[in-house]
This record gives structure tokens, sequence and C-alpha cells, in this order.
């Protein structure tokens, strides 16, 4: 996994943001995460290697399905995950790998459906009622509509992660 840490001096403490991607493919949280800090919240940006777009060879993408498995199975603290999708092409076999090991493991997962902006209101809220009808056997998921362009979702998704943070978890394994 490949990660970065914007965060104020000292342990980490206190709200934490996780983010996916390390900084190109998220200009907004790479140009706000030193603010985000200095305001005493830790930002940690996660990418999970060939989750994707990735054009790598089948055996590394195996190793890599490996990797993420073994970091989920081990992450005890973990409060949850949370899945961006666009919502235009909602639910493909990676999407529904992550969530499969989510509900295995019994890691609370929260899906946005991206770019939420793109579509129409209509169209859009047919495909949020769609993804959350099949995923509505899936214990401690949710899923909402998102646009970081237009602020859509935004207070929705943070009081998740709000509620996340604020239960206490387990250590971690190993």
């Amino acid at each position: 996994l490949h990660y970065r840490i914007w965060g104020p001096q000292g342990a980490v403490k206190g709200k934490v943001l996780l983010v996916h991607g390390l900084g190109a493919s998220t200009f907004t949280y790479r140009n706000n995460a030193p603010a985000l800090a200095k305001a005493g919240y830790w930002v940690l940006a996660v990418d999970l290697p060939g989750y994707g777009f990735a054009r790598v060879p089948l055996e590394i993408r195996l190793q890599w399905t490996k990797l993420v498995e073994n970091y989920l199975g081990k992450r005890r603290s973990l409060a949850g995950i949370v899945l961006l999708m666009d919502v235009r092409h909602p639910l493909k076999e990676q999407d529904r790998d992550l969530i499969g090991w989510a509900a295995a493991l019994g890691i609370p997962l929260h899906v946005l459906l991206t770019k939420a902006d793109k579509l129409s209101r209509g169209p859009g809220k047919s495909t949020l009622l769609a993804v959350r009808r099949e995923l509505a056997s899936i214990p401690a998921t949710t899923v909402q509509l998102f646009s970081a362009l237009s602020g859509e979702g935004i207070d929705a998704a943070r009081a998740v992660l709000d509620q996340w943070y604020s239960a206490p978890r387990e250590a971690d394994i190993g």
C-alpha cells in the first residue's frame, strides 16, 4: 500500500481524514492537507495498488490482492473503509471484491458514489437506489452520492467518519 500522511506535531490523535489517492489524483486534498493539518486534523491518503486503472500483469495484480487482503485482515484498528465509485460506473469487479472483503472481515463500509455532479438528479438518484438495493444485505454498509466539485454529500460523509472515529477499536495484529 502506498500512503502519505499530513498532520500536526506529535502523536496521531483526534480527527483523521482518510483519502484514496496520493496527490496527483486528489488535487483538492493535496492542496488542502497542510491547512487541515494546521487545524488539528491528520490526513491519511491511501492508494490501494492495482485498484482502478493500473495496467499491470496478472501476476503482479495477484500479489497486490494478497497484500490488500493481508492488510485488511490485520488492521483491527481500522474504523471502516470508504469505497469511492464513479456514479456512472458503479460496482465493478474490484469494487465487489473489496465489498466482499469488508463484509467477511466485519469492517464497516461507506460507499461514496462520486462525480454526482456529472449526472442530473434523476439518474443519480436511480443509481444510488440501485446500489443501496444490491448492498442492502451486507451489514454495516452505507451508500451515498458525493461530489467534491459541488460539495454534495460532504456533510453526510463527514458524519459517517465522525461516528467511526468516536467508536473504540481493537489493536492491530502483528
